[in-house]
């Protein structure tokens, strides 16, 4: 399940870029289903349909537990991501 999550980021630079600005950006978005981006995340699991808010750092104490096992997957993908590309 969550080497899934991580592919679809790895495969989807869109998608990708959107998490990039959320977590590393703190950039704030409002779900919207409509939005091709924002719904390709739904499908994969990235973004929740319980919120209507993008995830960011400020909600990580209203997630469960399992959102935010998922969450911190995609965080440390994010981060680590970034940290290979500087080097």
């Amino acid at each position: 399940m969550f080497d899934d999550l991580v592919k679809s980021l790895e495969n989807n630079k869109g998608l990708y870029e959107e998490v990039y600005s959320i977590i590393v950006d703190g950039e704030i978005r409002v779900y919207n289903s409509l939005s091709p981006i924002i719904n390709l995340g739904t499908i994969y699991g990235v973004f929740f349909i319980v919120f209507k808010l993008a995830i960011s750092f400020q909600f990580l104490e209203v997630i469960s537990s399992i959102v935010f096992k998922l969450f911190s997957i995609v965080f440390n993908f994010v981060v680590t991501s970034v940290l290979n590309s500087v080097r």
